[in-house]
């Protein structure tokens, strides 16, 4: 399945399979959408495969939200398609519980 983005007001939805290559598309969504507001939520939950490309990816992005003083949060923490690889590259720390 490619990578969807969906979007509604301060929070992006992803879908599909998550690589290094498609990570670029989703971090422009992102810059994008940071630079109106304070604050994001990225709703992970559906992603149905991710590399470590793409989890070090979604760490930089973080990393790069925090650094400008905006608020990221990522949910998806309860998807058993991702958790290994986010453990694997010790990424998962990004990761917000899945109901805020």
């Amino acid at each position: 399945m490619a990578l969807q983005i969906n979007h509604g007001p301060r929070m992006l939805k992803v879908a599909g399979q998550l690589t290094a290559q498609n990570t670029k598309s989703l971090k422009r969504h992102l810059k994008s959408f940071l630079t109106g507001v304070d604050h994001l939520l990225l709703n992970i939950e559906k992603v149905t495969y991710m590399d470590e490309g793409s989890a070090f990816s979604l760490e930089q992005m973080y990393l790069d939200a925090v650094r400008n003083n905006k608020v990221l949060v990522i949910i998806g923490m309860e998807n058993n398609r991702i958790a290994s690889v986010m453990k694997d590259t010790k990424t998962s720390y990004i990761l917000s519980h899945d109901r805020v």
